[in-house]
């Protein structure tokens, strides 16, 4: 009877090995089905243009900085009168794109 009992030891640790090794391929298979995240940002076209009409703010402060001889008093009237939303009558707004238009030979 004492060789049965090492059978029924021998048993019992292939059946711990049996379940051991179902639960790794278990453990495996549940990590490779979890999914990644998708990250995802949209940038919509008015911030895109918002972004390009800035950059070209900061350009031509840049460009103006650089200039001797800016009369700066004619461009704080400027900068008031768009404040004020004086540019943004049609008619003026109208004018001015005319004037520039002309000025750039287009």
């Amino acid at each position: 009877n004492k060789g049965g009992g090492n059978d029924m030891k021998v048993n019992q640790i292939a059946q711990s090995v049996q379940t051991q090794q179902v639960q790794k391929k278990t453990r495996k298979q549940d990590v490779s089905e979890v999914k990644q995240p998708n990250d995802k940002v949209e940038i919509s076209s008015e911030a895109r243009d918002l972004a390009n009409t800035s950059g070209i703010a900061n350009t031509a402060k840049k460009s103006l900085d650089n200039v001797s001889g800016v009369r700066t008093e004619k461009i704080d009237a400027v900068r008031e009168k768009i404040k004020e939303g004086f540019y943004n009558q049609e008619n003026v707004s109208s004018a001015l794109a005319d004037q520039l238009l002309k000025q750039f030979g287009i």
